[in-house]
Order: C-alpha cells, then structure tokens, then sequence
C-alpha cells in the first residue's frame, strides 16, 4: 500500500512551535494542506464536524490546558479507526517526563517526535507513514483494533 501524505493538522497551544512546524512542513512539501489548532478541544470539534475529513497525520503536543494531547487521543481513537484510510497520530513534545514515556508505550501512538521538528525528523516521519501503513492490513489490525 503506497500512502501519500496530503493533509497534516498540528495541534500546539505554543504559537513559536506551531511556526516552527510550519516553517519545516512547507520547506519540504509546500503544497500540502496543514492545519493548524492551537487547542486539543478546537481540534476535536473540527475533526468531528460534519462532512469533516481526517489528516493523514496529526501532530500533538502533550502538555496544552483544557485537554492534553493523551486526553485528545482518547477522545478521537474510535474515529480515526472508522477511517477508510490511513490516519497516523504521533506526539510532537519537548516532554521529557518518565510518566510521558511510559504513557506513549502503552498507547497505540507510533512515534514520539522530540521537539522542535527538523526537516531530518519531518522527512523520517513522512518515510515511517508510508513504511508503517504498508507493514498493516489497514482493515483488519488498526480499524478493528480495541
């Protein structure tokens, strides 16, 4: 299964990373559509709206107020699985919490990207989307996953 990356939503409540994050993505694609949010609770209410269509990433930062990126996950996980397409979540965080570790291992999250986003790191991730979703059977281990 070959995945094309078109859209990427970054979720950030810290404006100089959602820059930085933009700065880098548009480097290396600038024709593809990123949304921003600087909000996990915004985020949610766009993914969910009606006729809303998922990214092919999300990009979550895990320290936000109101909602955190582990809280944002758990509220979106059954919705990314009903997706007929590849939809990737990985924490984008300068964390360095044991608790934070020990929260994304237990998590069906593939990548914990290390603040601030590289091109290095944004090229890696562009290379593991493809890479991880060609190693699945899209229907059967992630859509039907519990």
């Amino acid at each position: 299964m070959k995945s094309r990356i078109s859209e990427i939503m970054v979720i950030d409540n810290n404006e100089l990373d959602i820059m930085l994050c933009e700065s880098v993505i548009e480097s290396i694609d600038p024709e593809l559509n990123i949304i921003y949010s600087n909000n996990a609770i915004a985020a949610i209410k766009l993914l969910k709206a009606p006729g809303g269509k998922l990214p092919n990433i999300i990009l979550v930062d895990i320290e936000m107020p109101e909602m955190n990126g582990w809280e944002f996950y758990n509220s979106v996980k059954d919705l990314i699985r009903s997706q007929k397409r590849p939809v990737m979540v990985c924490i984008l965080s300068s964390s360095e919490k044991q608790a934070d570790i020990e929260t994304f291992n237990n998590q069906e999250i593939p990548f914990f990207i290390k603040k601030p986003l590289t091109e290095q790191l944004y090229l890696k991730l562009k290379n593991n989307y493809t890479q991880y979703f060609s190693k699945l059977d899209w229907n059967r281990e992630i859509r039907t996953s519990a």
